[in-house]
């Protein structure tokens, strides 16, 4: 059996919350041994794991459309993704059992200027891929369809222009690499509550501060050090006994874990950026600390940091050299986060490649595909758990 890949691409709302997560498969998930594998093994994780209390996006198949008994997981979280290739005379009846059955449809723009006005209310959202339908004139082509109750959801959103074009013409759904790009604007001061999380996590970061100095920085931030010892004495950790002291905490973690751990509380105190760019970079730093450990390296937790910082140039709205000039990381790390080089780097190359869906990309990685598979779900598991804790 060819390996099966599956990843999760968030759906944002205009307030820039995720409101659901594209499901998107590698090709050889669309019929036969594989998609019966991929469901089996979703249906061990639960949707939960894989996508939070958030709706899941399945891309319809041909098999899922002409056996819809076959289909595991219940309509309260589902939403069905047929595209336009299947949008048949002899297929539209199947989709019809679907909705009937309380699941959401969602297709393509394209289908629906050419279908029957009566298919209209069995349809909950339409997608607008924006490479395929210009945002001039695209008010006018679809105003009509919110008075059927049809959210419009705007996809290949990549700039600032995309995003407030679609949101004019009427979406309120989006999705698209917009979201992980950062907002640099020449001469616009960085907010001070960023500054302060990034001066911060130069200290935390820098090799000169020794144990006293790093326990003296948590202890001064009374919310960072609050927070730490409320997830050390959580379910997460399981401890016998009770974290009492920053001071503690060192004997506990480490030095080198302490770091890791003060950061990424620290970095879910950026205020103004949605919390999935959070839980992007704890999903990011696991699976690079996961493929990291197949290296046989001696710290797998400069693996974690890569992947952690990763995502703070976006956090920031600053871009990544200039972030770094103000952060002390080693030079090993420098080259992962701008260029994906040395070991470390082709590790994350490996991890945005399947982030993005670049199955070709993933498939030219040093790593074994099944490894990196489970990785990822073990990564976006451990991500919604961890982060749920943090901000709980």
């Amino acid at each position: 059996m060819a390996q099966v890949y599956l990843a999760r691409q968030p759906i944002y709302n205009h307030r820039t919350q995720v409101i659901a997560y594209d499901l998107i498969f590698s090709p050889g998930a669309s019929g036969g041994e594989e998609h019966h594998w991929l469901l089996d093994r979703m249906s061990e994780l639960g949707l939960p794991a894989l996508v939070g209390g958030r709706f899941a996006v399945f891309p319809m198949s041909r098999h899922l459309m002409q056996r819809p008994e076959a289909f595991p997981f219940p309509s309260s979280k589902v939403i069905f993704w047929i595209a336009d290739r299947f949008i048949e005379p002899d297929l539209r009846e199947s989709c019809l059992e679907y909705a009937k059955k309380g699941y959401q449809i969602s297709i393509d723009l394209e289908s629906v200027e050419r279908m029957d006005p009566e298919w209209l209310d069995q349809i909950s959202i339409v997608r607008i891929d924006l490479k395929k339908h210009p945002l001039e004139g695209l008010r006018d082509r679809v105003y009509q369809l919110p008075a059927h109750g049809i959210k419009l959801l705007a996809t290949h959103v990549e700039t600032r222009q995309d995003y407030d074009g679609a949101m004019q013409a009427g979406c309120r759904f989006f999705h698209g690499g917009f979201f992980l790009r950062p907002e640099v604007v020449q001469g616009r001061r960085m907010p001070a509550g960023r500054l302060t999380v990034l001066r911060l996590l130069a200290q935390l970061q820098s090799p000169d501060t020794d144990l006293n100095e790093l326990e003296e920085i948590i202890s001064h931030d009374v919310s960072l050090s609050y927070r730490l010892l409320r997830h050390l004495n959580s379910a997460y950790f399981g401890l016998l006994r009770k974290v009492e002291s920053i001071r503690h905490a060192v004997v506990y973690l480490g030095l080198k874990n302490l770091r890791v751990w003060a950061s990424v509380i620290l970095m879910t105190k950026i205020e103004g950026k949605p919390i999935e760019l959070m839980k992007t970079a704890l999903v990011r730093g696991r699976m690079c600390e996961l493929l990291g450990n197949q290296t046989q390296t001696d710290e797998p937790e400069a693996f974690f940091t890569v992947g952690l910082l990763s995502t703070l140039d976006v956090l920031l709205d600053c871009p990544m050299e200039e972030v770094l000039e103000e952060l002390p990381v080693s030079l090993e790390i420098q080259r992962a986060l701008l260029k994906c080089e040395g070991q470390s780097g082709q590790v994350l190359q490996c991890v945005l490649d399947y982030e993005k869906g670049d199955w070709e990309g993933v498939e030219e990685s040093s790593f074994d595909s099944q490894a990196i598979a489970e990785a990822y779900l073990e990564s976006v598991a451990w991500g919604e758990e961890t982060l749920g804790q943090l901000t709980a």
